[in-house]
């Protein structure tokens, strides 16, 4: 399983792919997939053991999300499930 982090602008979305670059996370650009209609138009993919870390990086550096999303493959198919975590400014 995998994470997808959506948020409410581009700025924000850039701002929270440097901040998880410099906390050493892997993580992944990518497109907002069609089946999430929240958001900005792209997204940050997070790994599930990495998730936590990213959530708690994000809130330190006071960037919001959108939304949080689990990504998992079902016949060569991603699904996606929003979650009720979110994150907001502190």
């Amino acid at each position: 399983m995998e994470y997808i982090i959506t948020f409410k602008n581009t700025n924000l979305a850039i701002k929270a792919e440097q901040c998880l670059l410099e906390q050493k996370l892997q993580i992944g650009v990518l497109p907002l997939p069609s089946q999430i209609s929240a958001g900005c138009g792209i997204c940050l993919r997070v790994k599930q053991n990495e998730i936590n870390a990213a959530l708690a990086a994000l809130a330190d550096r006071e960037i919001a999300g959108a939304g949080v999303y689990s990504r998992v493959t079902e016949n060569g198919r991603y699904l996606y499930e929003e979650l009720s975590i979110m994150f907001t400014n502190k």
